[in-house]
């Protein structure tokens, strides 16, 4: 039925990881994290799906812009 779930879960983990990046001020490494996340994003098909990492991104992408300006 949901034959790409296990990817689905490796991409919350690598929003994880771009959070806690960001958190320890690791943005060059978060940012390219955040760029491999947009590669697999622009794969998904289910529409639901992709609003949800859609918004994580923008708030991962937020997140870095506001850990620059600090």
């Amino acid at each position: 039925e949901d034959e790409d779930a296990p990817e689905d879960r490796d991409l919350y983990e690598m929003i994880k990881e771009a959070r806690r990046l960001i958190r320890e001020g690791q943005t060059p490494e978060a940012s390219s994290l955040i760029e491999r996340i947009e590669t697999r994003y622009r794969e998904i098909d289910n529409d639901d799906e992709k609003r949800k990492i859609g918004y994580d991104i923008l708030e991962l992408r937020t997140d870095i812009k506001l850990s620059e300006l600090i």
